[in-house]
């Protein structure tokens, strides 16, 4: 008996080690090891611990600055326009500067703070927190029906309520694992203790819901259609022969007359689109043919051979064009996110597209008009986030202050563990849209809010309030900048920080 006990411990330790080996093989090592080829604000989860992976090691020479939080630095800074101008600036002798823009879609304090270690073993010299009010879900409390009670005897309760509900939104406890019980066990109860517990010691179970569409990216893109049109990443189109003018949207709508550059695997295969007339006329031209073409609505592939040679220009013009109410532009079709590439797309930085230039070309009563139709039209499915948002400024600009929310206390944590590894925090208000700041930005609330961010003293913590530094038509909704709105962003933010350290070593 003691002999078959002694086995079956034996046997139950062996499998233990064979499992924790694949998971660590697979899920910590070589499903990493795959090329990322997402788009840059597609799969937020999967694309930040991607990074984190990749960002392990630091160089001896090197200045690290990492971009954390929510969308508001993915789509609020340039990393390589920052790194450029930190490097040209010498405020960092015998260091070159990298920036990485390590965060996700709907990160909040409570997650920042379960995140700091994570962040920390990234050995940053720098972090740059871009944040407002979004980033403080002052939605949640409307939403849950918990304003009155924060103000009461059941304030406890209801702060209790909020932290189990950020805690349990987004992914928090995926990407954080055992940081989130580490920082937040008195808010976890015995299931979401358990998941957090599991998580940490089993990879697979933790990334489980991130690694499915990475996966289907590849396969799409090498054995089956690989339509995506998910950020638009092919060959340049524009909107002239001699023109730099971009013709191509973020998600691959083109204008009905536009140019688009030969490549040797579009001349092979083709040119593949989605024609979005129910019924209309293409006109192809290039330097050395043209055709034209009676199409209906859907997708479609255009020959090209014989039309032109690699690196020229093919005219292609549908007509009619369909207008498009939410971005004020007419469009003709849509292009695959690979359109003329022979290898697929990597994720990357950002890319200016139509979109950009078109909402800074706009009078501010066009893009108001724009702007309600692509952001105010709640009664769509899948819009109750966004309303909730819109109307929580309202009422929040009658209430007073909060430093106790979740999010609040959140940022605090990290600000200080920060600042003990001798880290600099470079936090910002960052810019907002006029048409929704008009909500709240002349209240005791907002006023208060810009007070407490700005009154810590701890040694390298550096704020400054951004929120009023862009029209309206850097914006392509409340919070989310232009390309050319990141581009005045991140001068500032570089100029900023290039300020603070030239003064430090005075």
């Amino acid at each position: 008996m003691k002999i078959r006990a002694l086995r079956g411990l034996f046997y139950t330790l062996l499998f233990a080690l064979a499992f924790y080996c694949a998971d660590t093989l697979i899920f910590r090592i070589g499903f990493w090891k795959l090329p990322n080829e997402t788009a840059w604000e597609t799969e937020p989860f999967y694309n930040f611990e991607y990074r984190m992976f990749h960002l392990r090691d630091k160089p001896a020479d090197e200045f690290r600055v990492v971009i954390a939080g929510s969308s508001l630095g993915l789509y609020g800074l340039l990393p390589s326009q920052i790194e450029e101008k930190l490097n040209k600036s010498g405020a960092f002798p015998g260091k070159r500067a990298r920036v990485f823009l390590v965060g996700h879609q709907g990160m909040h304090g409570v997650e920042l703070a379960a995140l700091t270690q994570r962040y920390l073993a990234l050995q940053p010299d720098v972090v740059i927190l871009p944040m407002n009010m979004v980033d403080l879900r002052l939605e949640r409390p409307i939403l849950m029906g918990l304003m009155n009670k924060l103000k009461g005897q059941e304030r406890p309760a209801a702060l209790r309520a909020l932290y189990q509900d950020l805690l349990e939104m987004y992914g928090v406890l995926q990407v954080a694992g055992m940081g989130a019980y580490k920082e937040y066990a008195d808010y976890l109860n015995g299931q979401l203790k358990a998941r957090a517990g599991l998580r940490g010691m089993c990879e697979a179970y933790r990334l489980k819901g991130f690694v499915a569409e990475p996966l289907w990216t590849l396969y799409d893109n090498r054995f089956s259609r690989g339509r995506s049109y998910q950020n638009y990443a092919g060959v340049p189109v524009f909107a002239g022969a001699d023109s730099g003018k971009i013709a191509v949207s973020q998600r691959g709508s083109v204008i009905p007359d536009f140019h688009i550059e030969a490549s040797e695997s579009l001349l092979r295969d083709g040119l593949h689109l989605e024609m979005k007339p129910d019924e209309a006329t293409v006109e192809l031209e290039g330097p050395t043919g043209k055709s034209v073409l009676r199409l209906k609505r859907g997708w479609r592939t255009l020959e090209l051979k014989g039309l032109a040679n690699p690196g020229q220009r093919i005219r292609v013009r549908i007509t009619p064009g369909v207008y498009d109410e939410q971005h004020a532009d007419t469009y003709g079709a849509r292009l695959a996110r690979n359109t003329g590439l022979s290898v697929p797309a990597r994720n990357g930085e950002r890319l200016p597209r139509r979109e950009d230039s078109l909402y800074e070309s706009l009078s501010d009563e066009t893009y108001e008009k724009s702007f309600r139709a692509r952001n105010l039209q709640f009664d769509r499915p899948g819009w109750a986030y966004m309303k909730a948002l819109y109307e929580a400024k309202s009422e929040w600009a009658l209430n007073s202050f909060d430093s106790g929310l979740p999010a609040l206390d959140g940022l605090d944590r990290f600000r200080k563990r920060v600042s003990r590894e001798g880290v600099q925090l470079f936090l910002y208000n960052a810019p907002e849209n006029p048409l929704t700041l008009g909500l709240y930005s002349r209240s005791e609330f907002y006023k208060d809010y810009l007070t407490f961010l700005g009154s810590f003293t701890e040694p390298g913590y550096h704020f400054t309030d951004l929120s009023s530094l862009l029209p309206m038509q850097k914006f392509y909704d409340y919070h989310h900048l232009t390309y050319g709105g990141a581009e005045i962003a991140s001068g500032r933010v570089a100029d900023w920080i290039i300020r603070e350290f030239r003064s430090q070593r005075r």
